[in-house]
């Protein structure tokens, strides 16, 4: 496994994984060193690669600078157990620019009464972006949660809105 860091109108991004699979990504920190000190704790790598994930990294700096970004990159879900994979992978099939509920993912993965479930495995989400979870919302229109924080979660959302 590796990481890369990517420089964005948001900040430095980390990521890693191996294989052009991404395992885990890093919402955007101030300094270069603050995203690598963050990567190389949550992935446990030391070794620093571009050639896994130069697409990628064109693809995130993009994305952050507001441009429409459908990512269909592969991804590493590591040891994550089947009800998360198939929440995540429910969220990708969310279209940029629009957003679902907690209850239309579960519906989704045929289990209509795990809502809250759906919400704490978009909460073990390691790769935001790639996989959309700041796109899913309750039922009432509410924002929800987000790990990272809920203006994050706004920005995103106004910013794939704008962009649509």
């Amino acid at each position: 496994m590796y990481y890369y860091l990517i420089r964005t109108n948001e900040g430095w991004v980390g990521i890693a994984g191996a294989g052009k699979k991404i395992a885990i990504l890093e919402f955007p920190k101030p300094t270069r060193e603050e995203a690598e000190a963050l990567i190389i704790e949550r992935s446990g790598v030391d070794s620093e690669s571009a050639s896994d994930f130069s697409g990628m990294a064109d693809s995130i700096a993009a994305y952050f600078s507001g441009e429409k970004v459908d990512f269909d990159s592969p991804i590493d879900y590591g040891s994550a157990g089947e009800f998360d994979v198939s929440v995540w992978k429910a969220a990708r099939e969310i279209p940029y620019g629009e957003v679902r509920s907690y209850a239309w993912v579960a519906e989704r993965i045929g289990r209509p009464n795990s809502a809250r479930a759906v919400g704490q495995a978009l909460g073990r989400n390691p790769v935001p972006i790639i996989v959309p979870c700041h796109r899913v919302i309750r039922s009432n229109g509410d924002l929800g949660g987000f790990s990272y924080d809920l203006d994050w979660k706004r920005r995103l959302l106004e910013k794939e809105s704008k962009s649509k």
